[in-house]
């Protein structure tokens, strides 16, 4: 799929998904079919409107579901450095599920944007090829400037 249909289809999806209540989406995803797990959390595929979704389904703690916490990027656990996210060769805690999806937005958004170029990782990645919305910072590279 090429860049601007791929940022249609991402379009078309985003506004799909976000005029459903909580309660069908939480549906939506227990009827995707697994895609497998590991130390972040569970994944299901979807199909929207004729299009393949990855979602990656991490858990909220309490603390993080905290009035004050919700949406926070902060270290809320208080965890040491270097249990930042992706250290270490079996992974790590990382500093919650907020954190993770802010960095999923931000990359959604550089491409969104247009000055990087971000490509699904291949099969053998947790992802398959060709799910729509699939970002993460690993895949990004900035486009070259004209």
């Amino acid at each position: 799929m090429d860049s601007p249909a791929r940022l249609r289809t991402h379009a078309d999806l985003a506004s799909t998904l976000a005029l459903l209540s909580d309660s069908d989406l939480a549906e939506l995803v227990a009827s995707g079919t697994a895609a497998g797990s590991g130390i972040g959390g569970r994944a299901v595929l979807l199909e929207v409107d004729g299009v393949r979704v990855f979602v990656k389904r991490v858990p909220l703690t309490d603390t993080e579901l905290r009035p004050h916490h919700v949406r926070s990027t902060a270290n809320v656990f208080d965890l040491p450095v270097p249990c930042h996210y992706g250290i270490g060769a079996i992974g790590s805690p990382g500093f919650g599920a907020w954190r993770e999806l802010a960095v999923h937005e931000m990359t959604t958004n550089w491409v969104r944007s247009g000055p990087f170029l971000c490509n699904s990782p291949t099969s053998a990645g947790p992802w398959p090829t060709g799910a729509a919305g699939v970002t993460d910072s690993k895949h990004c590279v900035r486009r070259p400037r004209t």
